[in-house]
């Protein structure tokens, strides 16, 4: 039997992706893990960009609530327009009266570093 060159680099692509999807397959996720005990009336607000898809959406609401009912932490989701997200974020964290977590994009962060926190390991579940 002949291997070829790209034989040998589908072998081995595959047995990389199985390394590594092993690796997370079966695991619970954090909010499913639920080892931690929030403090008393935890509530966390959320800065996203609207969806432009109706499934992205309801899929986002479902899994806040899933985590909401995983943990008991309430979550409120703020909806910018992409036009808007990347202003009223920085605003928000030079005036410091902003969102717990905002999904922006990733250089935005880079704009207003010393406002930001550093989130603690123990949220995630791999070292990154």
């Amino acid at each position: 039997m002949k291997f070829t060159r790209r034989d040998v680099i589908r072998t081995t692509a595959a047995a990389a992706a199985g390394v590594v999807g092993s690796r997370f397959l079966g695991s619970p996720a954090f909010a499913q893990d639920a080892t931690f005990t929030p403090e008393a009336g935890a509530a966390l607000r959320l800065l996203r960009w609207s969806p432009f898809v109706q499934g992205d959406e309801d899929q986002w609401l479902e899994n806040t609530k899933r985590f909401t009912d995983a943990t008991g932490v309430q979550v409120r989701v703020d909806k910018e327009s992409w036009e808007d997200i990347r202003p009223k974020a920085a605003v928000a964290a030079n005036v410091g009266s902003g969102p717990d977590l905002m999904l922006v994009w990733f250089d935005d962060a880079h704009q207003y570093p010393d406002k930001l926190l550093d989130a603690p390991t123990a949220f995630f579940r791999y070292p990154i």
